[in-house]
């Protein structure tokens, strides 16, 4: 593509604050790029579980380098994930428990709720950037609330076609 004379090509995946965003909007490249460098650490996990690492301190390390980068950013890609990526990822934190590295059984779309959860939570505070937002707080006019927030939900009417 040609733009005042400057060429410009169309990148079919892109870095963008550590997340892989690709032109079709998979995550397959991000999923894949995760898994290697988890796998890279999981070497460093085997090393110490051979110089004597206790178990409770081995999930602690397992907490802070392998499940911390499948954590980082979540909330922004895991909307993307296909069944076969989230089934990749499973079968890699089921690893992590066959190892003996964690002690729980972990999956990743428990860690997208509890991700979703926290965001959600820090965003409805005032003080958060993204905070104006949100719709409107709702007034409560019967006393039984049917909802988990107190924000309006927009009614959408769809026209049948």
């Amino acid at each position: 593509m040609i733009f005042r004379k400057v060429c410009h090509s169309q990148v079919d995946c892109c870095k963008l604050l550590g997340v892989m965003f690709q032109n079709n909007c998979k995550m397959d490249s991000h999923v894949q790029y995760i898994l290697s460098q988890c796998a890279h650490r999981i070497y460093l996990l085997k090393l110490l579980q051979r110089q004597g690492m206790p178990r409770n301190l081995l999930a602690v390390v397992t907490y802070s380098v392998v499940i911390s980068r499948v954590l980082y950013a979540l909330p922004a890609w895991g909307g993307f994930l296909s069944v076969e990526l989230i089934n990749k990822i499973n079968s890699f934190l089921k690893r992590l428990l066959q190892f003996g590295y964690i002690s729980d059984r972990i999956l990743v779309g428990d860690l997208l709720d509890d991700a979703d959860h926290d965001l959600f939570r820090k965003v409805c505070h005032s003080h958060h950037s993204l905070n104006h937002l949100l719709p409107p707080k709702r007034i409560f006019t019967n006393l039984r609330a049917r909802a988990s927030h107190p924000f309006q939900v927009t009614r959408v009417h769809y026209i049948a076609a």
